[in-house]
């Protein structure tokens, strides 16, 4: 079954909503999390009975990995709360395997673009007596905004797209921020790495000692710099 946009309410902590469609959410939080709640008053009390996933795709385009927590609370109100990490600029599918949720594992299998599960809250909640369903975003450096579709429950285990992204550049850098002093080349590194080492054969040495001790020279490091400037 699917839960559409007649499900979402109770917004928590000024999280926007906005309606793409039936199916499609876009939702912003503010620096201290927020979320909202699926009305489940109108699905049949044995629908996570009949079912075997709770799935959802979710995307974003944060500098780091978004946090999504899905808690599902019995009436009584003991809970269960799965933590993924989701990674940016990719379309994911969030897969939950309903039987995880007798908590007999603290962290669940891997999907793509999914980092790690991690679950928390009581030991277990009964299936059956599922009231709510939450999907949250804990506090952050950062207010989040982020757009989740086709939340679902499912039978059969769904086929997750993969799709190859690069997050870092060929010197190691995060391909989706930009900062003063990036490096915008490899020919500015290795003219950057010569400058430095110009500078290091003048620079006086920050430290001394006091000529009892003494080291043998290896040429190590000035080998190492060498290499990499491509002298």
């Amino acid at each position: 079954m699917q839960f559409l946009k007649e499900h979402v309410i109770n917004l928590s902590n000024k999280t926007v909503v906005d309606y793409m469609d039936d199916v499609s959410l876009s939702i912003a939080t503010s620096c201290n999390g927020g979320g909202f709640q699926l009305d489940l008053t109108a699905i049949s009390k044995h629908a996570f009975l009949q079912n075997e996933y709770f799935v959802a795709d979710v995307f974003h385009e944060s500098e780091d990995v978004l946090v999504i927590i899905c808690r599902f609370e019995e009436r009584s109100g003991r809970f269960v709360q799965i933590h993924f990490g989701i990674l940016p600029h990719v379309l994911t599918t969030i897969c939950l395997p309903l039987s995880a949720l007798n908590g007999e594992k603290l962290f669940l299998e891997r999907y793509p673009n999914v980092m790690q599960t991690v679950l928390r809250g009581d030991p277990v909640v009964d299936l059956e007596y599922i009231d709510s369903v939450y999907i949250e975003t804990p506090s952050s450096r950062f207010s989040r905004k982020f757009m989740i579709s086709n939340i679902e429950l499912l039978t059969n285990e769904p086929e997750c797209q993969v799709k190859e992204m690069k997050y870092i550049d060929e010197m190691g850098q995060n391909n989706f921020r930009e900062w003063l002093g990036r490096i915008g080349s490899t020919l500015q590194l290795k003219a950057r790495l010569i400058q430095a080492y110009e500078e290091a054969k003048v620079r006086q040495r920050p430290f001394f000692f006091d000529g009892e001790r003494k080291f043998a020279s290896n040429g190590f490091f000035v080998q190492t710099m060498m290499e990499l400037i491509g002298g």
